[in-house]
């Protein structure tokens, strides 16, 4: 086989002033067009002497091949077919003495052989091109090569035709790449007006189906065209002859896609500038013809000069080397994040042509795979934000450095330990509200205010066998502290309900089934081990007789002692010297009970300040209030050391979680009871001589409150209230119905009642209109507060 050499004089190369991008997350790179073109027409007589354009180009190990259209001067510059080039550098080409290597032949193309688009898919050479018969429609057929020249065409061509609608007139200038098992073709398709890009898939190159999405990419008013593409990783970039309508003339423009059939053309096309007047290419660069070697990205087009025939098309050079620092991404986390953690893992990819070197993450090897192509490093947080800086280094010694910020918020834990004990040796020592007070408690900690179920220890006469002792207290606060882990973010709330008594030395203490503690111990727990090492936010609620005298500032002298560290609210239900009280009729401790209002129902009352949100402060102060008038020789006491922390003016607030919550309240003479839709109960027993609290997250308040209450907490609907009467009177009755967005309130007034009477009502949406059954009330009032 013998080759001529074509030679290429005086190549020059011209930095042009325009940009395009390799992807939408990379920076734009500059072509870089060589002066002169790098395959020329052949000399008169040749079959090429009119024009060579639409190159195609493969490498082929060191070897650059290229087929191209050429053709005759003459009507459409003759009758056009395909030649073969082949080059080392992509510069400077060899012109195959043999050309034509695809002719025209005596049916579908018998005018015209061109615009090929080759793949060398194992040992063979695949090519799909256009024919035209001339007067009629142009299709595309299919040949194969052992070697790229001799070339044999499909017996059965074409194999793509022209259908019905956009493409009816002509299909021409095929790319084919071949992506894992299947043949995807782009081509251009003509009904009589513009010109538009179609696509297709096969599983043999020969037989293909058109897209539903046909076409997809289109031009408005005017042609796009003679696309080539090529799969560049996960991104499909594709070359065109852009819109003439738009450009003014033929000009290389680029588009992107992850699927190949949604295109986004590039902001900055077109992206290949004219020559300079009078060159080969001033009037249009067109067939932009793209491959990715190594890092560079090479092109070849066909430059037209400025003539009404566009006569003497020839084939030139661009490249554009991709960023030359390695591609960086981070993939976790994203720069903005708010993380909850200490420890975080940063991961993401490098890549290079050259191979990357390292990846570093705060100056740190990361852990990564053999080529760096996915990497990992655990980083350690501080509170606030953290800036992470992430460095990938190529075996040349260039990096990319990317940094992202992080805001590490250490998360507000809560932990409680809730103590409640009714059961004393000696019967005539017993209690009865105790553990009903601690539930309260469990529910309004865990459902509205969001201790986690596995953070709160309840220590009664049913959960610890043979009866709360010392022991245990301080085997709950060794979890919370050697266990859980708890730290000066977080908060911790300490509850007692039960007996507590004072020497007559004047030392203060809780009593258990089993011994007491006194105030020096509890000031040891909480001073010294809690807040010696952890120093979370404390809040301690001791519901219990001479209860004042456990803190340090509400003991009086002459032996004052008791908790007194800072960041403590100490809530006490009476004063040192005083006795608490606990009755059959009183579901709950009496300033637990109103405590348990302040926070759970009656915000409005207990809220001094009116920012919508209650206080411990102001929940104590609501309670005090009631409990002195409920036993008017009973005083509660607080120590607030939380503002030592802070400023003079903070107060201490648990954040609400779940706001919902559904409350009976009802006037005597009555007793009040609570169904949900599983029969659960919630209220005075059968007998009348105990509370039953069986609906989950309810409380009771007892029938010696006047108005009896029942709330259930974590819903809003699906309660049957009803309303027992005692005797004959009248009584009011109230629902309150609340949720993050709204709060409905429905009120019934002098309700008249005898002693055999028992209204009901349901609360849910069969029940709209909140009808009180048997008596048929309707609602004296009904108000929505959103």
């Amino acid at each position: 086989m013998s080759r001529s050499v074509f030679a290429i004089t005086a190549v020059t190369v011209l930095l042009l002033i325009t940009t395009a991008g390799i992807g939408a997350s990379e920076s734009p790179v500059d072509w870089k067009k060589y002066t002169d073109p790098v395959l020329e027409i052949g000399e008169n007589g040749e079959w090429d002497d009119g024009r060579v354009n639409g190159p195609m180009v493969i490498k082929t190990g060191s070897l650059y091949e290229m087929w191209y259209t050429g053709g005759h001067v003459g009507p459409y510059l003759g009758n056009q077919k395909i030649g073969y080039a082949n080059s080392t550098d992509g510069i400077h080409w060899n012109k195959y003495d043999g050309n034509p290597v695809v002719s025209t032949g005596s049916g579908w193309d018998s005018y015209y052989a061109y615009g090929p688009t080759v793949i060398k898919d194992g040992d063979t050479y695949k090519m799909w091109y256009a024919g035209y018969p001339g007067g009629t429609h142009t299709t595309i057929g299919y040949a194969t090569s052992p070697d790229g020249i001799n070339w044999v065409k499909y017996p059965a061509n074409p194999v793509l035709n022209t259908g019905a609608g956009w493409d009816s007139r002509y299909v021409e200038n095929p790319t084919v790449i071949k992506d894992g098992a299947v043949y995807k073709m782009w081509y251009v398709g003509n009904s009589g007006a513009w010109s538009s890009i179609g696509y297709a898939t096969s599983t043999d190159g020969i037989h293909w189906t058109k897209s539903s999405d046909n076409p997809v990419l289109e031009g408005e008013g005017g042609n796009v065209c003679r696309p080539k593409v090529i799969k560049d990783d996960s991104v499909y970039r594709m070359y065109y002859r852009g819109n003439h309508a738009i450009y003014g003339n033929y000009r290389a423009c680029y588009a992107t896609s992850t699927d190949g059939i949604n295109w986004e053309e590039h902001i900055d096309n077109p992206i290949l500038e004219l020559g300079e007047p009078g060159k080969w290419d001033d009037y249009g660069t067109d067939h932009p013809m793209v491959i990715k070697d190594g890092i560079t990205y090479k092109m070849w087009y066909s430059g037209y000069e400025d003539s009404p025939s566009y006569s003497h098309n020839r084939i030139g050079y661009a490249t554009m080397t991709s960023e030359s620092n390695p591609s960086l991404s981070i993939t976790s986390h994203e720069n903005g994040d708010t993380v909850y953690t200490s420890t975080i893992t940063v991961a993401g990819t490098a890549s290079d042509a050259s191979g990357i070197a390292s990846v570093t993450v705060n100056g740190k090897l990361a852990s990564g795979a053999v080529d760096w192509n996915t990497w990992s490093a655990e980083v350690a947080l501080a509170v606030g934000e953290n800036v992470i800086t992430v460095v990938a280094t190529n075996t040349a010694g260039s990096s990319t450095t990317k940094t992202i910020t992080m805001k590490y918020i250490n998360p507000v834990d809560k932990y409680a330990i809730l103590v409640g004990v009714d059961d004393y040796f000696g019967d005539e020592n017993d209690l009865n509200c105790s553990l009903n007070s601690v539930s309260t408690m469990c529910n309004l900690l865990n459902i509205r205010y969001g201790f986690p179920g596995k953070h709160i220890q309840m220590l009664t006469d049913i959960t610890v066998e043979g009866g709360v002792k010392r022991d245990d207290i301080e085997a709950a606060f060794d979890k919370v502290i050697d266990e859980d882990l708890i730290d000066s973010n977080d908060i911790f709330v300490f509850y007692f309900a039960g007996h507590g008594n004072r020497t007559s030395s004047f030392k203060e203490y809780i009593s258990f089934r089993r011994g007491e503690m006194y105030d020096s111990k509890l000031a040891n727990l909480v001073d010294a081990k809690l807040h010696g090492f952890q120093n979370p936010t404390t809040i301690i609620i001791l519901d219990s007789c001479k209860s004042g005298g456990m803190a340090y500032d509400t003991d009086p002298e002459p032996e004052q002692a008791g908790v007194n560290s800072d960041k403590t609210i100490m809530l006490m239900s009476t004063s040192a010297e005083e006795v608490g009280y606990q009755s059959r009729g009183v579901g709950l401790s009496v300033f637990t009970y109103f405590l348990y209002l302040a926070f759970a129902f009656d915000e409005d009352g207990a809220n001094q300040d009116d920012d919508e949100r209650v206080s411990i402060e102001e929940a104590f102060y609501y309670s005090q209030n009631y409990t002195s008038k409920f036993f008017n020789d009973t005083h509660p006491q607080m120590m607030d050391h939380y503002f030592a922390s802070t400023n003079n003016n903070a107060q201490c607030y648990l954040d609400v979680i779940d706001s919902t919550y559904i409350a009976g309240v009802a006037s005597c003479p009555i007793n009040l009871h609570a169904y949900d839709s599983y029969g659960r109960h919630t209220g005075m027993n059968n007998v009348g001589d105990d509370v039953e609290s069986e609906i989950p997250g309810s409380s009771y308040s007892g029938p010696d409150f006047d108005p009896e209450t029942i709330v259930v907490l974590g819903q809003s609907d699906n309660i049957m209230y009803r309303i027992e009467a005692l005797n004959e009177g009248e009584f009011n009755f109230k629902v309150v119905q609340t949720t993050d967005t709204k709060t409905i309130t429905v009120l019934y007034e002098n309700i008249y009642i005898t002693e055999t009477t028992n209204a009901n009502v349901v609360v849910n949406s069969l029940n709209p209109s909140y009808t009180m059954d048997p008596a048929g009330f309707e609602p004296a009032a009904f108000t929505l507060r959103t």
